[in-house]
């Protein structure tokens, strides 16, 4: 395979095994279980509240994505993600939406999801399998087990 076939990933080299998490979960109206374009807003509100969790405003609006710090352990990872999905709960709650993570959406349409409009990668949502992938809510763990090598995965839940 040619450097031109897939994309390397350089991440800093670490003296001990580490771990990060990206969890990115959606945004479900309460009545109707649709998806709700209203990621920004939950980002924004968290940060306001709680500065030292990570989230992300994913391509979709209706997404918001869960950051750990790099880990030592799993229970560490479990501990961010729970503060953070705890806090992204809240600020939901109040504005009267639900989170939801559990894969692809059942019955939304990925081509009427809203995406971001400044982000850089808004061509990709025109690609079918790629629009269709991004409606799905998931994990991503990097995992670095020795000082030269490094393992990403992603756990969908589909």
């Amino acid at each position: 395979m040619s450097n031109t076939e897939y994309v390397e990933e350089i991440f800093a080299r670490s003296p001990q095994p580490t771990l990060g998490v990206e969890w990115e979960v959606a945004l479900v109206d309460p009545v109707t279980r649709d998806l709700v374009p209203r990621a920004s807003e939950i980002v924004d509100a968290v940060a306001d509240t709680a500065p030292d969790i990570h989230l992300e405003k994913e391509f979709l609006q209706n997404t918001v994505e869960l950051v750990t710090g790099i880990c030592h352990t799993v229970p560490e990872a479990i501990a961010e993600l729970t503060t953070g999905i705890r806090a992204v709960q809240a600020a939901a709650t109040a504005r009267d939406i639900r989170v939801w993570a559990s894969g692809g959406h059942p019955f939304s349409d990925f081509r009427k999801t809203r995406s971001r409009k400044r982000n850089p990668i808004r061509k990709l949502s025109t690609a079918p399998s790629t629009g269709a992938s991004r409606c799905c809510c998931g994990a991503r763990t990097c995992t670095s087990v020795s000082p030269t090598r490094t393992a990403c995965g992603r756990l969908s839940m589909r």
